[in-house]
């Protein structure tokens, strides 16, 4: 059965206590819902008492949505234990090794808000409400018989839609109260919208953000509002020049279209890429249903949505950390509406075993991420040269391999040495990136490049050793 609000706040309770206390902490967001809940988050860091890069995952902000919340709790509950208790994570087709259990939870900051709408899911779930209820329970207006706000289309990104967007663009926003994308009286107007924002000040080393919702098998990322384009950065959500020319996409056929297309920076279109293929791929192993990795535009054009407004944020402040934000909207559609948004529990179980695996394996890519970041941040120059000593071919074709004192040596082609195994080329990678830390000037950059260094070469070594 899927868990009801009083149960998915439980068992947040229960996943932060007893051993898994000196791991874990239950934050107690600020503001209380229109009808006075209390929320709350998990963190999950090995040591609590500093900061690492954060994967941040939210889920039940659409209220009809019942599986967002019950996928991340069991994301936290299988996490917890096997950290707990030295183990790895098995799913069917999909498995993460207790190493990599102990690399996730050393090297991130995982933030995990499980139930951002409380109220909403309350009512949803009520016999007496409406189990296709999508929005928050925000009193309806003045003159209005219609409560609620869509809590996805109200963080300040492109919000005032009508202004930002082409009148004839299909922009999923309304101002009318009774709709289900209604987005409220003002930008963050919604105690949830704000809670949500607020984890991402108390953690400001956020890197990573994803959205869980219902339904389609897709994995969504910036942009939303239009489509992307990676040549001219003036084209921005920032730059007031393209107001009312948003949200006419090329697969519209018309000849506007081109008016304005979302800058991506193309290093991080590929980053996005790459994140949401290696998620989806996880996904695909478990149960072999395959989502589709897009832009969130390509599904429909919106504004004030929480993946676009976490990626504008360092756009808008470079002081702020580069987010790379993502929405997975779990499930397949069914013979109704409503059970696609609530598919038989067997269904279900099915259905978070696969997104457990994606969001295991997006915080794994999270990790690769930040240590390519770490070799991008290298001083060109004297990286060029000590990866030719050693990993360049010598000039009559040899190799490196390791010496009498531990370092890499030149190797001529016919050294038996030369053919390497790939737990020994493992090794010498591990030890060059212990060197190639040597080269960065950021003191912090240093230590987490020696970190990886030493992990890679330890786990080579153990291969050694064990064959």
């Amino acid at each position: 059965m899927y868990l009801n609000v009083v149960e998915v706040e439980s068992a947040l309770q229960v996943l932060t206590a007893g051993p898994n206390a000196a791991f874990t902490e239950l934050v107690t967001l600020p503001h209380r819902t229109w009808e006075n809940r209390v929320c709350r988050a998990v963190r999950v860091a090995a040591d609590p008492t500093t900061t690492r890069p954060a994967v941040y995952l939210i889920g039940g902000v659409h209220a009809r949505e019942w599986g967002s919340p019950d996928i991340l709790v069991s994301f936290l509950e299988r996490l917890t234990a096997a950290y707990s208790g030295g183990t790895g994570i098995d799913l069917p087709g999909y498995s993460v090794s207790a190493a990599d259990v102990t690399r996730i939870v050393t090297g991130l900051d995982l933030v995990v808000f499980p139930q951002v709408n409380p109220d909403g899911r309350a009512y949803s779930m009520d016999p007496d409400g409406d189990e296709m209820w999508r929005k928050n329970r925000r009193p309806a207006p003045p003159g209005s018989p219609c409560p609620g706000v869509d809590v996805n289309r109200n963080y300040d990104w492109l919000w005032d839609f009508r202004r930002h967007f082409h009148p004839a663009s299909r922009v999923s926003n309304s101002t009318d109260p009774c709709s289900e994308v209604y987005v409220g009286p003002a930008a963050f107007s919604e105690p949830e919208t704000r809670n949500v924002a607020w984890l991402f000040d108390r953690f400001p080393e956020t890197r990573f953000f994803v959205d869980v919702h219902s339904f389609s098998e897709l994995v969504l990322h910036p942009w939303g509002d239009d489509d992307n384009q990676a040549v001219d950065p003036a084209m921005d959500f920032r730059n007031p020049a393209f107001d009312g020319r948003r949200g006419i996409l090329d697969a519209t056929g018309r000849p506007d279209a081109g008016d304005y297309r979302a800058y991506l920076d193309a290093g991080d279109g590929r980053s996005l890429g790459e994140l949401g293929r290696r998620m989806a791929d996880a996904v695909a192993a478990v149960h072999g249903r395959r989502y589709r990795v897009q832009q969130g535009a390509n599904l429909y054009p919106t504004g004030g949505t929480s993946e676009d407004w976490a990626y504008a944020r360092h756009r808008a402040d470079p002081a702020r950390a580069k987010v790379y934000p993502f929405v997975v909207e779990w499930g397949r559609e069914r013979a109704s509406i409503a059970e696609s948004f609530h598919p038989p529990y067997a269904e279900m179980a099915r259905i978070i075993e696969e997104n457990v695996a994606g969001l295991l394996e997006f915080c794994l890519a999270a990790l690769d991420r930040l240590d390519a970041e770490r070799f991008e941040g290298l001083r060109p120059g004297r990286f060029a040269e000590l990866v030719r000593v050693l990993f360049g071919v010598t000039s009559d074709g040899g190799g490196v391999v390791l010496g009498p004192d531990g370092r890499p040596v030149p190797i001529p082609p016919w050294d038996p040495a030369h053919g390497l195994e790939p737990a020994h080329r493992q090794l010498l990678a591990g030890l060059a990136a212990g060197e190639l830390a040597g080269l960065v000037d950021d003191a912090g950059a240093q230590e987490a490049l020696r970190a990886a260094g030493l992990r890679a070469a330890v786990e080579a070594a153990g291969r050694i050793d064990g064959g």
